[in-house]
């Protein structure tokens, strides 16, 4: 694993390299783990890469967040239709 801080930003990068001997499954116990202490901290933990199988059980946005609502508003002004990039935003938006 490999730690990469942005303390002007408050953002930490959490690198963990492809390995043949973590499941999936640990995986994303793990992430859950993660999520439960990030927001113990008022923060968020978003996913940026990850196999797909994983993606098919987590939120990779980090689920909710207060400023969805607004988020949801903005998309639905400029798509109505909801033809742009459908359920791939944070919340499935």
């Amino acid at each position: 694993m490999e730690f990469i801080g942005d303390p002007g930003f408050g953002i930490i990068r959490i690198l963990i390299p492809k390995c043949d001997d973590i499941s999936d499954s640990s995986l994303m116990t793990e992430v859950v783990s993660l999520r439960e202490f990030v927001g113990g901290r008022n923060g968020t933990l978003m996913i940026e890469r990850c196999p797909s199988s994983v993606k098919e059980h987590i939120d990779v946005w980090g689920g909710t967040n207060p400023e969805l609502s607004v988020m949801e508003r903005i998309k639905n002004q400029f798509d109505p239709n909801g033809t742009l990039n459908p359920c791939r935003f944070m919340g499935h938006i």
